[in-house]
């Protein structure tokens, strides 16, 4: 069993060094281009959160009369609708912010997002949430990756918080995470996943790939099915934004159940994967499970044997560490092995929790007016 746990995650650290190696090498093609661009934001409930979002995307270092900003408003029932009247007024450019209301409100996301596609003026399209605060050079860092065959451009967006609780450093890390296996498979010609925070495209692309429709009824996937259907559908190109200026974080107020009803959400998408990445994520993420399994089923048979039954958890950690590790000196966020150690385990129980609900019952887009 010793044995078998040491092969394990031999294989799993394998698997971390060809992404590592795919990052390392990953030189995306850049171009010195303005062209014209439309930002969408998709908003259900968004008072406490929408003018600050605004006013990020309105203070972008990009020229002023080479972009639009759409928000399309999917049935709020608070504030939102009154704050974003009022910014409008406010923009001293003629239809710099442009408010959509979406007919039939209370669908998924997609719905919303669809409306404002269809009414952009611009091919190119950046995509981020009202909890989003983009920096100012978050524009030009992402347009500038779309070279003339490049469809799609994916981003990376930390869930951030103000409080440094375990929570808040645990979701920042498992959103580095999610990203170093978004840059690997991208930078491997093999896309895996991508967040609507921080996500672009070209309209083309999207009309060639006929868009959401073939997953519409899946209440997530506006990101990684999106990905899949562009990258499977169409020859287009798909890029990951690998630099400091193009982070989009999240500064979301997120308790312990707002954690879980998200990832839910997100892992109900799974289930409408292409084949080859839901059995690429069955692999990776059941070898972390057997290597922990076992080495606990190793030491309570025999208790002296506690440090060659270690031998595989070190392998793996040291794996994880050296992968978020790439993501840390590109995008300058802070890794303790404390956290890591934490989230290591931390992984294990809400994949299960969650992805055991997440096909159970269906999640919504927003479970409160405050997620």
């Amino acid at each position: 069993m010793i044995f078998l746990s040491i092969i394990l995650a031999v294989l799993y650290a394998s698997t971390a060094g060809m992404f590592i190696y795919s990052i390392r090498r990953y030189r995306p093609a850049k171009v010195k281009q303005n062209p014209p661009v439309s930002i969408i934001v998709a908003a259900r409930n968004e008072e406490q959160t929408i003018q600050a979002c605004v006013t990020a995307l309105l203070s972008q270092h990009y020229p002023s009369d080479r972009y639009e900003i759409i928000i399309a408003d999917d049935g709020s029932g608070d504030q939102t609708p009154v704050i974003l009247e009022r910014l409008s007024r406010e923009c001293d450019k003629e239809n710099c912010l442009r408010i959509l209301t979406i007919p039939n409100p209370g669908g998924n996301k997609k719905q919303a997002l669809e409306t404002a596609i269809r009414q952009a003026q611009n091919d190119i399209l950046l995509f981020t949430d009202a909890d989003c605060r983009p920096g100012p050079d978050w524009m030009q860092s992402i347009v500038r990756l779309f070279t003339f065959d490049t469809g799609m451009v994916v981003g990376y967006s930390p869930i951030i918080s103000h409080s440094n609780t375990m929570l808040s450093r645990l979701t920042q890390l498992d959103s580095l995470f999610a990203a170093m296996l978004a840059a690997g498979g991208i930078a491997s010609h093999k896309p895996l996943t991508a967040t609507g925070r921080n996500l672009a495209f070209r309209k083309q692309a999207f009309l060639d790939c006929r868009g959401y429709s073939s997953f519409l009824h899946s209440v997530s996937g506006d990101d990684d099915l999106l990905m899949h259907a562009m990258h499977q559908k169409t020859g287009w190109r798909i890029a990951f934004a690998m630099d400091e200026q193009s982070v989009v974080p999240s500064e979301r107020k997120m308790g312990w159940r707002d954690f879980f009803h998200q990832k839910k959400r997100h892992i109900s998408a799974s289930a409408y994967y292409p084949r080859t990445q839901q059995l690429f994520y069955a692999v990776f993420h059941s070898l972390r499970y057997a290597v922990h399994g076992l080495a606990i089923a190793i030491t309570a048979m025999q208790a002296s044997f506690i440090l060659p039954a270690m031998t595989s958890i070190i392998v793996l950690y040291a794996s994880d560490w050296f992968l978020l590790k790439k993501g840390t000196s590109t995008f300058r966020q802070p890794l303790t092995f404390t956290t890591l150690i934490v989230w290591e385990w931390f992984f294990l129980f809400y994949h299960l929790y969650t992805g055991f609900f997440a096909f159970l019952k269906q999640p919504t887009w927003r479970r409160t007016t405050n997620e």
